[in-house]
């Protein structure tokens, strides 16, 4: 053994060319080649190099033409297929229908109540307009999902241009981001398809390990994530073959406020994500996974939930991140087979629905175009551009604000984790200015025949 347990190599032994030999019969080609990048990738963003710093404005990312001097970027930008998958899911998320959004309209809901999200009643209708290319009948808006993703959509397609032309991201929580698309693409792959084949079939709790371990993290720039801790038969090592220790952890995800919509998120990370299952309400209002068997059903059955936590993330994240470029959020939910995406955005009320995007085969294999959508939701601090020009221009509104105004401050005081109710203290409603004197709307009779009191 090269090193003991706890410590770790000095790889800096492997930078030197002519050591490179020797660690390759140790460890074999393969695997050095991909330690390689990964020691390029970690000494590139730790060395004090001004091409990795934040850019002053996020909302004007940084590119620059410095391809040709980036170890980690060439390596991936050789190969033709990875090359190939990118250009497909760029044109996916630009043209294709199965990668849009439309506009929804709230035409009722309880959110003025104390309700939990398990609860939660939403109706909504989706925004249809006239369109000429079908003699005006009306048909949903929808928008294509790079719409909303320009500052994404930009790092893709300057990438894949011809190597003299194509440009990277110099902002670097967007970098790194890129850098994690590229390698879960080129490496992690079918790894991840494998985990998620082999437990397709299990409950409820090690599947939100498998899919948090294996796909959601491994988009990120941060690997971390909190899974809700109600679930029963908690898991410390991913359940699957792979046998390792996830980078999650299982804790409060409670959100909201209670005299409002509030209760617990499957699991929480940058964004809120729903696993579209049928579960029963917890007596204290708040998501329960006790069950051992849970029927999964798929994404329609949970809308109304999604939506709500979406909203209520939206402004938990205002609250937390007021400096954010833009307030269009993103939620997720996830059955076995699809994945659809909730935006809202509190300020300007706007909220948006996608389309319900396959993300694995039924052989297994990952839908790639989703894989390029998911790593922008997940990732969208640093590539999601907010509302589009043609929704502010409509002044189209969700009509959430309007609905629950007499409740908004809650909304704008979510907490996570959400307080107890009994926690909560208000002033007794008997304090303040005496109570006001009033006369009956209408003329009283004698009703009780008064009279003088009998002389005795």
């Amino acid at each position: 053994m090269l090193w003991g347990p706890g410590t770790f190599p000095d790889f800096s032994f492997f930078r030197r060319r002519s050591c490179w030999l020797l660690a390759v019969l140790l460890f074999g080609k393969q695997h050095m080649s991909r330690l390689r990048l990964n020691i390029c990738y970690e000494t590139n963003m730790a060395e004090n190099d001004t091409r990795y710093e934040e850019s002053p404005d996020p909302k004007k990312p940084r590119l620059g033409k410095s391809l040709e001097n980036d170890v980690i970027f060439n390596e991936f930008y050789s190969d033709p297929d990875l090359l190939t998958d990118l250009k497909i899911g760029i044109q996916a998320i630009q043209e294709w229908n199965d990668y849009s959004v439309c506009m929804l309209k709230i035409a009722n809901c309880n959110g003025t109540g104390p309700y939990p999200f398990s609860r939660a009643c939403c109706e909504t209708e989706r925004l249809k307009c006239e369109h000429r290319l079908l003699n005006n009948s009306k048909i949903v808006k929808k928008l294509s999902f790079a719409s909303i993703f320009k500052y994404g959509e930009k790092v893709l397609t300057s990438y894949v241009k011809p190597k003299n032309e194509s440009f990277l991201p110099q902002r670097k929580g967007a970098r790194i981001a890129f850098a994690k698309l590229l390698h879960f693409l080129s490496y992690e792959l079918e790894g991840a398809e494998k985990s998620l084949m082999s437990k397709k079939g299990v409950q409820e709790s090690e599947w939100t390990v498998v899919l948090s371990h294996h796909l959601l993290s491994k988009l990120a720039v941060s690997a971390l994530y909190k899974i809700d801790s109600g679930y029963k038969g908690r898991q410390y090592k991913c359940p699957c073959q792979c046998g390792e220790d996830f980078s999650g952890m299982y804790g409060d995800t409670s959100i909201g406020s209670p005299p409002v919509w509030h209760g617990n998120l499957d699991v929480m990370m940058d964004i809120s994500v729903k696993f579209a299952e049928e579960e029963a309400d917890s007596p204290g209002g708040y998501g329960n996974h006790s069950s051992d068997e849970v029927k999964l059903m798929d994404l329609k059955t949970s809308r109304e939930q999604i939506i709500a936590q979406s909203i209520v993330f939206s402004f938990y994240q205002k609250r937390v991140n007021p400096d954010y470029a833009n307030h269009l959020i993103p939620s997720i939910g996830i059955s076995k087979e699809k994945i659809v995406v909730y935006f809202y955005d509190c300020i300007n009320d706007v909220l948006l629905e996608s389309s319900e995007m396959p993300y694995i085969s039924a052989d297994g294999a990952f839908v790639k175009p989703t894989i390029v959508a998911l790593w922008l939701v997940l990732n969208f601090k640093y590539f999601c551009s907010g509302i589009t020009k043609g929704i502010k221009e409509l002044g189209f509104t969700s009509g959430f604000v309007q609905i629950v105004q007499e409740k908004l401050k809650y909304y704008n005081e979510v907490t996570a984790p959400c307080e107890s109710r009994d926690d909560i203290k208000e002033d007794p409603w008997t304090w303040g200015v005496p109570p006001e004197k009033d006369e009956p709307a209408e003329k009283l009779d004698d009703f009780n025949k008064l009279g003088p009191w009998e002389k005795s």
